[in-house]
């Protein structure tokens, strides 16, 4: 049981994700996205950048500040193109926050479109410490640190060792998720600890019982074969007895205290 606790604990608990995604799966969709655009495909692109937010919310390594950014000027492209002005500025904002080299290519709008003024007037704006509890592994925008981007939207991740246990689109003041940072890293971190510790004592007891029980076995052949004569004596059998019966009811209890903690640190502690 413990083995299998311990294996279970490397998949992404915060995710409600089939499956987990790389960084190239999303520069992928998001190299895409800059196709739809040079089409003037709108329904694609539409489609593709709803699709990138979800494998966002998906990724299974920490994002790159460079891939963060051109996520954010497609994503305030296409704000634009739908008349949706102020989200648009707030995306290109957050887009040069991050790279403020980055500029919006030729070949998908003409130099002497209105999007490159708007683009240029964009500002970069400061990050503020976020309130609350925060992991110690947070990142915004592919780079580690508590401080978050004003206003503008950001990808927020949380790692726990070297896995990705949170990553997600925060719009504007969008709050950080409520099962994230600090919450999860010591209520669920503790209801891990508890679950190992849990099946530990289990397996021990459970290894004290069959002992015992084969001692305790070894003399009811002995018996039988009326061949006792330097086996232990009759008051050694008795406490044999009742330590085999304290570790089987330790080793059942700790294996159900074991399957109870591990079904709430599996749930996130959603129950707290």
């Amino acid at each position: 049981m413990l083995h299998i606790l311990l294996w279970s604990s490397l998949g992404n608990a915060e995710a409600s994700c089939e499956r987990s995604v790389g960084e190239d799966e999303l520069k992928t969709i998001i190299d895409s996205l800059e196709l739809s655009f040079i089409k003037r495909d709108i329904e694609s692109l539409q489609n593709t950048l709803e699709k990138s937010s979800q494998v966002i919310e998906c990724l299974d390594t920490v994002i790159s500040p460079e891939l963060a950014a051109r996520y954010h000027l497609f994503s305030g492209m296409s704000h634009w193109i739908q008349g949706q002005e102020e989200q648009a500025i707030l995306a290109f904002s957050a887009a040069k926050t991050i790279n403020p080299d980055q500029g919006i290519a030729s070949t998908l709008f003409s130099e002497d479109h209105q999007i490159h003024t708007v683009y240029r007037e964009a500002e970069s704006l400061p990050s503020s410490k976020e309130k609350g509890k925060q992991a110690k592994n947070t990142y915004f925008d592919g780079r580690k640190g508590i401080t978050r981007p004003q206003e503008v939207p950001t990808i927020y991740q949380v790692t726990r060792g070297n896995t990705v246990v949170l990553s997600s689109v925060l719009i504007g003041e969008q709050p950080i998720p409520e099962h994230s940072a600090g919450t999860i890293s010591s209520k669920n971190e503790a209801l891990m600890w508890s679950t190992i510790a849990a099946s530990a004592v289990g397996i021990l007891a459970f290894t004290g019982s069959y002992l015992t029980h084969r001692q305790f076995s070894e003399y009811e052949t002995c018996v039988a074969m009326s061949n006792c004569t330097d086996f232990i004596s009759r008051d050694q059998i008795e406490r044999l007895y009742s330590q085999n019966q304290i570790f089987w009811y330790t080793s059942v209890i700790s294996f159900g205290a074991s399957a109870g903690l591990g079904l709430r640190w599996q749930l996130g502690g959603k129950d707290q």
